[in-house]
């Protein structure tokens, strides 16, 4: 019985040095490894800095230009007539 538990903590002993090998091997050459699994052409994305400045002049400058496209989108109720030459859609085509 004493044989069974020295193969056995062998073979444990075993295991946990080559984890450690393992270990060591991967954390020495992680820069090779990582090039040969994700490929040469893969580069970090950085995020965009949005916290960006606005000065109070450029602001009100760009309010002075949209007020001036305002007016396109603002039509008059009177503007928009229902034309009778266009038809009924819901109406049977014959």
């Amino acid at each position: 019985m004493r044989s069974d538990n020295k193969k056995a903590s062998n073979g444990f002993i075993a295991i946990v040095i080559i984890l450690i090998m393992v270990v060591f091997f991967v954390w020495t050459f992680w820069n090779d490894i990582e090039k040969i699994v994700i490929n040469n052409q893969y580069k970090a994305v950085v995020p965009v800095d949005t916290m960006s400045v606005v000065n109070i002049e450029l602001k009100k400058d760009i309010l002075a230009e949209l007020g001036k496209l305002k007016k396109y989108g603002e039509w008059p109720v009177s503007a928009v007539r229902i034309s009778e030459d266009r038809g009924n859609p819901f109406k049977i085509k014959q």
